[in-house]
């Protein structure tokens, strides 16, 4: 579900990029043996990281892939963090990932589970650093447009207040209903 064997798959075109992969899980020991067995030496794992590893390890990448297959993804910390850091993200064109990620604009989306198509976009992205640099300022701006600390008070508290409002509305209403 989360796409390791999209993302492998498409390594096997892009043997020339480095791709560090951050995970573990169930999946640790074959993706072990398929970047042995493919010779994938641009390849490697990256074992569990403290949140300040991470984000260093992030801060120093081009782009970040995010190549999951499933529609059960709930919100893109990932690329949050990312766009925190002005780094685009190149993602599967499904679900959240699809919302948060504006194609061409603070990264780029592809097919899901379509190693061809990831690998494509991975090439152009790779080929283009000016282009995807634009893309990462975009992805900084959409950050602090959307997802600071400050703004998502801002927005929480005008739900509130929307709430608020509707509630106070249908109170009148049910008043002059009443007294019809």
């Amino acid at each position: 579900e989360k796409g390791i064997s999209t993302l492998l798959e498409a390594w096997k075109l892009l043997r020339h990029i480095p791709l560090k992969i951050r995970g573990d899980g169930q999946l640790e020991k074959e993706t072990h043996e398929f970047i042995r067995s493919n010779q994938l030496d641009s390849v490697e794992l990256v074992q569990r990281l403290s949140r300040e590893g991470l984000t260093a390890l992030i801060k120093n990448a081009r782009f970040l892939v995010w190549p999951s297959n499933g529609f059960y993804e709930t919100f893109g910390y990932v690329a949050v963090d990312c766009f925190a850091g002005g780094i685009p993200v190149i993602a599967s064109d499904i679900g959240v990932m699809s919302e948060i990620v504006r194609n061409g604009i603070t990264g780029l989306l592809f097919t899901p589970g379509d190693p061809a198509a990831l690998s494509e976009k991975v090439e152009w992205a790779w080929g283009h650093p000016d282009a995807i640099a634009e893309m990462g300022r975009a992805a900084r701006k959409e950050y602090e447009l959307k997802y600071t600390a400050e703004r998502n008070y801002y927005m929480l508290m005008e739900i509130y207040q929307r709430a608020i409002e509707r509630e106070n509305g249908r109170l009148d209403n049910n008043e002059t209903n009443l007294s019809e």
